[in-house]
This record gives structure tokens, sequence and C-alpha cells, in this order.
């Protein structure tokens, strides 16, 4: 194996040890957590993975596309409460560092690429969250998967990317809805904002067979929800999408400001990465077209939710593996070229990973861990240490 890809290798292997650590090491949270589990657990026990089902009323709040992961999770594992409920929620983190470094290497470079994938992969926020049972994970990756389908139509046209492109769409709205189509095309429309004309929107090709996939997948499950579930349509639309995002219905009302807040917290430890990725590559004539776009789409998923009258920290998650590309940008801007420390480090931080999962395993996480802080500490760790060879 080559030396850049033990250097690939390598990184992900610890991503994976790292994010596995603790899996099982505490019981699921309520009200999410159970709630979505046992949604999972009534498809296995009913047969009827048509419908969702809660204590076996119908809850038409979410499409289906996390119920059906956690519930192949709960035939292939076991219902082991933890392990099996939050693992497709790593196995979407994962991916999404895939399609991240797959993106960033062909439109950044390789250094960009592989520090762009351990600062998402290693950041507080993310580190914390892909260990709850939640649909944004999943959302995150249509988002981050359609964003990489626009940028690789950039040099190229052919099926390729509009394949690419209607199967992000589709992971998307599967996961949470209509959102998974309407952040994208805010995403775009922004961009055409500041670029101050329609020139972004030339990338957007194959927009005709990208619709053509996106509902050949997406239509089966919403039309047959709606003859078996009256009135879904309207529940699903109207009151989980307009009435929550318009009105305080969901009851989670925060300060105009709260997803700042989370958004400081959430990049520890690659703050300066990000800013000095995002502000010395936005002219960079080799960078400045993936990174404007990557930054307009955080900015207007972010903006978004800092409008809507429901906020939960949760939501702008898809706007995490978008900023990414900065701080990639500054780690090729500013971090060394010596191999030698990457692979004693990611070397030393893979055993830990492994030590630790197998403590976790062994049933101490909750003596190691506050059980709702579990994996931070882990996290800040595992990142701080990525930083650190950075230095």
């Amino acid at each position: 194996m080559s030396g850049g890809h033990t250097k690939w290798a390598a990184l992900f292997l610890a991503l994976a040890a790292a994010l596995l650590c603790g899996l099982g090491g505490r019981g699921l949270w309520n009200p999410d957590e159970g709630r979505y589990a046992e949604i999972a657990r009534e498809m296995l026990d009913t047969g009827d993975w048509l419908t969702p089902r809660l204590n076996g009323v119908v809850y038409s709040e979410k499409p289906p596309l996390l119920y059906w992961a956690t519930a192949v999770s709960f035939k292939a594992l076991g219902r082991q409460d933890g392990w099996s409920a939050r693992l497709p929620m790593v196995a979407a983190t994962l991916l999404t560092c895939a399609v991240l470094a797959w993106t960033a290497r062909r439109r950044l470079g390789d250094a960009a690429a592989f520090w762009a994938t351990a600062a998402y992969g290693s950041c507080l926020y993310v580190f914390t969250i892909s260990h709850v049972v939640i649909t944004d994970g999943l959302l995150t990756l249509g988002v981050c998967v359609t964003f990489a389908a626009l940028e690789w139509g950039r040099d190229r046209g052919g099926w390729g990317p509009s394949l690419l492109l209607g199967a992000g769409l589709a992971v998307g709205i599967l996961a949470k809805g209509p959102i998974g189509a309407v952040l994208p095309a805010l995403g775009l429309g922004l961009e055409c904002l500041l670029a101050r004309s329609l020139e972004p929107l030339r990338r957007v090709r194959g927009v005709v067979p990208a619709c053509g996939v996106a509902c050949a997948l997406v239509l089966p499950w919403f039309v047959l929800e709606s003859r078996a579930v009256s009135g879904f349509l309207y529940f699903f639309i109207v009151h989980e999408n307009f009435q929550r995002f318009a009105t305080d219905v969901a009851h989670r009302e925060e300060a105009w400001w709260f997803f700042g807040v989370i958004l400081a917290a959430g990049w520890c430890p690659w703050w300066a990465w990000v800013w000095t990725g995002g502000r010395e590559g936005w002219r960079d004539p080799q960078a400045g077209g993936t990174l404007r776009a990557a930054l307009a789409w955080s900015a207007a998923a972010v903006l978004f939710f800092s409008v809507s009258r429901s906020k939960l920290p949760t939501y702008i998650w898809p706007a995490f593996p978008l900023m990414a590309l900065a701080a990639g940008w500054g780690g090729r801007l500013h971090a060394p070229g010596g191999g030698g420390v990457w692979k004693a480090g990611l070397g030393f931080l893979m055993g830990l990973g492994v030590a630790l999962a197998a403590v976790s395993s062994a049933g101490f996480a909750p003596r190691i861990y506050h059980e709702h802080l579990a994996m931070a500490p882990v996290g800040m760790a595992f990142g701080v240490s990525l930083a650190a060879l950075a230095l």
C-alpha cells in the first residue's frame, strides 16, 4: 500500500475506532432515541415496513429512512438497545466523511481533503451527536451527497453527476422530508446572491434525470403511505414542516443567536483552520469556487434554521461537512508535511479508540463518562490530538 493510501486508511480506521467507542455504553435517551428505536422494533415485529408506528399508533412525523436503517441493524445485530440502534448514525457519519473526502480531493487536493475529513470527523459537535439516534445525520449525508454531485458536475457532464444528485436528494427527503431539497435550493440561491449572477447554476447539470431518480426513490413511499393513512400528507407537510417552521407549535423557541453558539462550540478545536481556510480560500483561484459554494450552503442552512421558530442543536448538522472544506483548506495552508508525525499520532489514536471501545463494551462506560455527555470528553481528546499534529 502506498504512503497516500496508508494515510487515508489510518485516518478512517482512527475515525471508525473513535466513533464506535462507547456506542453501547449507555441506555437510549428519551424521548428521541427511545422513540425511534421503538418504531424500528415495531416494524420488525409487525412486518409492516410502510407505516411507522409507536406503541401501535401511526407515527407520521418523519419519513422512514432512519427507521428502516435501525430495523436492519436490529435484524442483523440483535436488539441491543445502544449498539445496534446507534450504529446507523455512525455509519452515516463515516459515509459523510467518505463523500467529503472524495469531493475535497477532486476540488481542493489531497492535503485539504485529509484535513477536512479529520476536522469534520473529530470536531466536538459531530463526534458527540453522531452517537445519538436522530434523523439529522442521514439528512446531512443527503445534503453532502447533493453538494458533491454538483461539484462533480463542474468538470464533467453525463449521467454520473445526475444520478448522484438524484440519490442525494432522495436520501435527504426520505430522512427528514422536504428540507432535504430545500437546503440545497437555498444554498444555490445564496450562491447566486453572493455572486450577483446566475453563474453558480451552470454546474447544475442533468436536472431532469436527477429529478427522475429522486422521484423514483421517494414517491413510492409517499404515495403508498398517503393511501394507507388518511390525512398523512396534510399532517406531514403542513403540521410537521410549515407550522413547525413558522410557529411555536413544537415549543422549541430559542434566541436568534442560538446556532452561532452551537457553531462556535461545535468546531472545537478546529476554529482557527475554519476561519483562516475560509478567509484565505475565498478568493483563491484553485479553491475559491468550491469554498464559496460550501460556505454559502452552510450559511443558508444556519440562517434558515435561525429564522425558524423551532430550534434544536442538531438542526444545523448539514452545515458542518461543508464548513469542513474550509478547515481542510486551512490545514493545507498551515499543516506541516512530515509523514512520521501523523503516522505516530493516528496510530496512537487508533489504539486509544480500540482500548476505549473495549472498556465501553465491557460495561464500564457509565463509570468513565457522565451519561448526558458520554462521548464529549473522548471527542475533545480525539480532536485536540489531531489538531496538535498540525502544530
